[in-house]
């Protein structure tokens, strides 16, 4: 066989597909490994089984032999390029060398890599820019209102995004669900986001927002991965692609519960109940409780707000405009020169309905009035939690006496010891004086 020339100059050529040819020869050398060194001097070199020839129709280029396992003649697709294999004779024993367990894992490769879905040019992950100029400073301050579970600061968009970094970065995705994500896990995401913003943990509205916020981060995310793997003609080729920031064990858990026959009804049903949304509104991805604060000013009541939150810029509505004309005309029957927010939110509950865990017009971030059954239960929380601060208050008033006792006879002890140094004192001073006398000379005496 002729000798095959390896140079660069030799592979880019003069065409203008040569960087393709150089990127595709660059791949194929991370993956197969590359030549030896006589082979990319020119020499033969039998380095390999097979010899590879990428044929494009301006400028044929021979490229070297590769570790690649094939023994079948002709023409195959890779990388878009029609690449042809030429068995290498051995020359020693005459004989076509063969591997049938090679042959199937490159057959498996080609074709993950002919039906994996094109990579689009979209927008790259975000890097967290401004959260990190921010956190320089120290604690990001967050704003919550009461009976809200939404941030409705300025850098609400900062908290959603570091969120969701906390999630794709240290939660567990093998999860079904974020219900199913231990106790544990979750108050170490939760120490992360406290650590991040000046929060109160020990505020109700606090620690809805944290725990609702992570929630939606997983599930969206989850969710995201889910797209991606939709993409994929069969699950066998998605198994061998998993996300660039997925690791490869996570994604096989994520591929088995999504082929999962009662995962795939749950969706179906999902899709179905999605379908039978009526109420649309046009705060996109904004969410109705932060349009609901940037408003407040023009918006008198919730029914006003509806309103802006239903309908277009032109006028129109997106959804069934006979429910607020019907809201207004209650308001107007009920108290006509009086709009009071109270009232308001009357009329929307009456007439959009009731949810439990979710008010209807005012979307996820606004913490519902509890119910009966759950402003009972919420009572009995809290009687314990009164229960058990009594007990501490006694166990500390009880150490406290302890102490103070202490501290008396502490003080008695030292009232004693002076008393009884300013005793030794007098007597000191007495023998000074009796030693002075004794020492004093005689008139007397010669």
């Amino acid at each position: 066989m002729a000798p095959f020339n390896y140079s660069r100059r030799s592979i880019r050529g003069d065409t203008t597909s040569g960087w393709l040819k150089t990127h595709m020869l660059s791949k194929m050398n991370r993956v197969y490994g590359s030549p030896s060194r006589e082979t990319q001097q020119g020499h033969v070199g039998h380095i390999s089984k097979h010899m590879w020839a990428l044929r494009d129709e301006v400028d044929p280029v021979d490229v070297p032999s590769f570790q690649l396992e094939s023994t079948d003649q002709g023409d195959t697709e890779y990388y878009g390029y029609t690449v042809q294999i030429f068995p290498l004779w051995d020359e020693m024993t005459g004989d076509l060398q063969h591997d049938d367990t090679e042959v199937q894992n490159l057959n498996a490769r080609l074709q993950a890599h002919n039906t994996s879905p094109p990579k689009q040019r979209c927008r790259g992950s975000t890097k967290s820019i401004e959260f990190e100029k921010l956190r320089r400073i120290g604690r990001i301050p967050i704003r919550i209102k009461d009976n809200a579970r939404g941030a409705s600061h300025d850098y609400s968009h900062i908290f959603a995004e570091r969120c969701t970094y906390i999630v794709k970065h240290f939660a567990n995705l093998g999860h079904k669900s974020w219900m199913h994500v231990p106790k544990e896990d979750k108050e170490e995401l939760y120490a992360r986001v406290v650590g991040d913003f000046v929060l109160d943990w020990n505020r109700l509205e606090d620690q809805e927002c944290v725990k609702h916020q992570m929630h939606e981060a997983f599930k969206s995310y989850k969710y995201k991965l889910h797209r991606i793997y939709k993409k994929f003609r069969t699950s066998e080729i998605a198994r061998t692609n998993p996300p660039d920031e997925v690791d490869i064990e996570t994604w096989l858990k994520l591929c088995t519960q999504w082929e999962d026959d009662d995962y795939k009804a749950l969706c179906k049903k999902n899709a179905t109940n999605k379908s039978k949304l009526v109420i649309n509104h046009i705060a996109g991805s904004k969410s109705l409780h932060r349009l609901r604060e940037e408003k407040r000013d023009e918006d008198c009541t919730v029914i006003e707000f509806y309103k802006r939150a239903h309908t277009h810029k032109d006028g129109s509505w997106v959804d069934d405009k006979a429910k607020n004309f019907y809201m207004v005309k209650l308001q107007n029957e009920r108290y006509p020169t009086k709009k009071d927010e109270g009232i308001a939110e009357e009329i929307v509950a009456g007439v959009l309905g009731q949810r439990s865990g979710y008010v209807r017009g005012m979307g996820k971030s606004v913490i519902p009035p509890p119910s009966s059954a759950s402003r009972s239960s919420k009572v009995l929380h809290l009687t314990r939690q009164v229960e058990s601060y009594k007990s501490e208050v006694d166990y500390y008033k009880k150490a406290y006496n302890d102490l103070t006792s202490n501290v008396e006879v502490l003080n008695q002890r030292c009232k004693d010891y002076e008393d009884k140094c300013h005793e030794y004192d007098l007597k000191l001073e007495y023998l000074y004086e009796l030693l002075a006398g004794q020492s004093q000379p005689d008139g007397n005496t010669p």
